[in-house]
């Protein structure tokens, strides 16, 4: 348990390493904006690194990979909500993965798969599945995709999907940007 200062009251149950918190470790907030948060995982140097699970007061939480304590490789945020994000972070920031939006929300049962920018906005290579199956498949920009393709629930995307995605191995497809229009299904726009 600190004592005053910032770190009042939080508290450390670990590993350490020349006096700084150093391999397997537990911290948890005590005080301040982050009262009632929890990290479980790797530390280097007084630094989070490596794997971990951080856990918010509110109900929100992260597992996976860590660097220079930002979200960073593979992970998975889950909000209180309900939405979740499986997929790659870069500097803390979603980078490339599944956005699965949560029954509660606007959006229920919608799922995008692909590519965001540093805003966390859609961006870039990306498939956003409607909870009724109607599929939009394009490029991206700023959450919006005004030259998706889009196909009626039930078509066959299979030969379509983006490369972007069999990359990380999350599908096998193989796709070429030019070939938007020899996608098997109905385009409806």
């Amino acid at each position: 348990t600190f004592g005053p200062g910032d770190r009042e009251g939080d508290t450390y149950e670990g590993e350490f390493k020349d006096g700084s918190f150093h391999g397997q470790g537990t911290y948890t907030f005590r005080y301040g904006e982050w009262k009632g948060d929890k990290y479980v995982g790797d530390w280097k140097n007084n630094i989070v690194e490596g794997q971990g699970t951080y856990t918010w007061a509110n109900g929100n939480k992260y597992v996976g990979g860590w660097k220079a304590d930002f979200f960073h490789g593979k992970g998975t945020f889950t909000w209180a909500n309900g939405d979740k994000f499986e997929g790659e972070y870069k500097d803390g920031k979603q980078y490339n993965g599944l956005f699965t939006f949560s029954p509660d929300s606007d959006w229920a049962g919608d799922t995008y798969e692909g590519q965001y920018n540093e805003s966390e906005q859609m961006h870039g290579e990306g498939v956003y599945t409607k909870a009724d199956g109607t599929t939009y498949v394009g490029i991206f920009k700023n959450d919006t995709c005004p030259d998706c393709k889009v196909y009626a629930a039930g078509a066959s995307l299979s030969t379509c999907l983006c490369s972007f995605l069999a990359q990380d191995s999350i599908r096998d497809c193989s796709y070429i940007p030019e070939n938007w229009n020899n996608c098997e299904g109905t385009v409806i726009t």
